[in-house]
């Protein structure tokens, strides 16, 4: 068999081993079901979250432990995916963060009794991996009389702080649209790891005798780059009218209660399972989140047989999918070149397959050398049967041939113009041997 289609043989086996589906590694966290479903409506609900469904298998992981959401018809067989009685929006893997709904509290006089109607709302993610985020939100408060208070855990927690909006000699003249200052529009920060969310207003601030101009104070929530003062939300109900009376919320998620240097002893229940993943200590309470290393992307929270962390470009990936087909259906030599077919025996592309294993295993330093790769490839070339091979293949550490292919990555291969990529591997192979004509 010629050299170069030898070194090509050994580079598309050796992706592929690096590719196929091994059984997750002993200890590891259980596998998502492929038939998990991953979109609810327009969003896309990666794993660690889920969507469960009733009647589901607990057998099919498709969340991690308490990332499950349901996906609803919220009508016209319009679904958005809930954790709880809370729209999800987006959910975001790298920043560890999700979007959702919050609704408006208001305080409105009204006409027709001459008393203030309340409409308090509050939000409790206790027990979830969902803390109210610090660093996205702002506690906001309209109105030219009124004092709102947010509290944790029902006012009696450890928490609890106000906002005061007023208007100036009861006149909004001197209000000012994009300013939040106390004038009209009124917003403070919340402290980190609160899970629990209240609103209650002063009812010794109140618009009755205001409800000519301003009838209506609101208090919420919401993330504060998603907000601009303008002086009509104080003169008319339209902020709480422009989306159904909901807001966006910014919610921190984690998988909680561990920091990374504990998880790391559970191999079990480690959620960064990706070879190419990160572990970070959450910001915000107790817990740790999972980012691919630099130059991968991808899910953390996946093996990387799973659509973890890699660096192959897509194309490749599409590429080899027809490959890995072909190796499952046992249509290999279809695949494969004529001429390597007709010359090659199956023990020599075995021993291309061993070759191509050995100079993917893990950790780098167990890989052959360059030379010794040619060296290998030069004895192949010559030999017309496996039977022939005048000497035992090349054993990185007496590990076999599935134990080399079960811890192989093809990330470190393709990881940009800087690193050695498969074509450039082929190149080098090309270049330190003289091929065998």
């Amino acid at each position: 068999m010629e050299l170069h289609k030898l070194a090509v043989l050994v580079l598309w086996l050796g992706v592929a081993i690096s590719t196929a589906r091994f059984p997750a590694a002993a200890g590891a966290p259980p596998l998502p079901s492929s038939g998990c479903q991953r979109m609810c409506g327009n969003v896309e609900i990666p794993y660690p979250f889920g969507i469960w469904k009733s009647g589901e298998s607990p057998a099919d992981h498709c969340a991690h432990r308490g990332f499950y959401l349901t996906c609803n018809d919220t009508g016209h067989n319009v679904y958005r995916p809930f954790s709880g009685n809370v729209e999800v929006r987006e959910i975001s893997l790298q920043r560890g963060q999700a979007r959702m709904l919050n609704h408006i509290s208001s305080a409105c006089y009204n006409t027709a009794t001459r008393a203030m109607n309340y409409n308090d709302w509050w939000l409790n993610f206790t027990g979830t991996p969902f803390v109210l985020s610090d660093n996205g939100n702002k506690f906001t408060v309209l109105g030219c009389q009124t004092l709102a208070y947010i509290s944790d855990n029902g006012n009696a927690g450890k928490y609890m702080s106000g906002c005061v909006a007023m208007c100036r000699q009861r006149s909004v003249t001197n209000l000012v649209n994009g300013s939040c200052s106390g004038m009209g529009c009124c917003q403070t920060a919340i402290p980190t790891g609160l899970q629990y969310y209240r609103v209650r207003f002063d009812k010794g601030f109140n618009t009755s005798a205001i409800y000519n101009f301003s009838r209506c104070s609101y208090a919420v929530l919401m993330e504060s780059s998603s907000f601009s003062f303008r002086t009509s939300y104080v003169t008319s109900p339209e902020f709480n009218s422009t989306d159904g009376g909901q807001v966006p919320l910014v919610m921190d998620w984690a998988i909680r209660n561990e920091t990374c240097e504990k998880a790391r002893m559970n191999a079990e229940t480690y959620a960064c399972v990706s070879n190419n993943s990160e572990c970070f200590n959450s910001l915000n309470g107790p817990g740790y989140i999972c980012n691919c290393s630099k130059g991968y992307t991808g899910n953390p929270y996946l093996q990387d047989l799973q659509g973890g962390c890699t660096g192959v470009s897509g194309v490749f990936v599409i590429a080899l999918a027809g490959f890995l087909e072909a190796m499952v259906d046992g249509m290999l030599l279809e695949l494969l070149d004529s001429d390597i077919v007709n010359e090659a025996s199956m023990g020599v592309i075995h021993q291309a397959a061993v070759l191509a294993s050995q100079c993917l295993a893990v950790p780098g330093s167990t890989r052959p050398t360059m030379k010794r790769v040619a060296e290998e490839l030069q004895r192949l070339a010559q030999a017309d049967e496996l039977q022939q091979y005048p000497q035992p293949p090349l054993v990185i550490e007496s590990r076999s041939f599935m134990e080399i292919g079960s811890t192989c990555t093809t990330s470190s291969w393709y990881a940009g113009s800087n690193t050695t990529g498969v074509y450039s591997l082929e190149n080098k192979v090309m270049q330190s041997t003289e091929f065998a004509r």
